[in-house]
């Protein structure tokens, strides 16, 4: 899995093993890697509690959809065409993510 995310400095990328394939104004669009942003406030209102404090374990997929759409930049349609392999990697991330966040202390330099 590790040789399918892009470390960039404020972002991760990862590249999807299966393609979202979504029909948009009668076109035809084709997701085939997602971009994690860097958290921000607004994203703590769908953070699944489960995600909190490191590795998931027992997530539940109704929760975690909306934060993925919300951090990655997915519509909900596009998120409902994610391969569970590709969500698992991208639910790994954000795992991490927030493991780091929840192990620093907010507002301290």
């Amino acid at each position: 899995m590790t040789d399918r995310i892009v470390n960039v400095t404020k972002t991760r990328t990862i590249i999807l093993n299966y393609p979202i394939e979504i029909k948009e104004n009668g076109d035809l669009k084709i997701i085939d890697k997602v971009t994690i942003s860097r958290l921000k406030a607004k994203h703590l209102e769908v953070v699944p509690p489960s995600l909190m404090g490191g590795k998931g374990k027992n997530i539940n997929p109704k929760e975690v959809i909306p934060f993925v759409g919300a951090i990655c930049g997915l519509s909900k349609d596009e998120c409902g065409e994610l391969d569970f392999e590709d969500l698992e990697s991208i639910i790994e991330v954000l795992s991490d993510f927030l493991s780091g966040a929840s192990s620093q202390k907010i507002g301290k330099k």
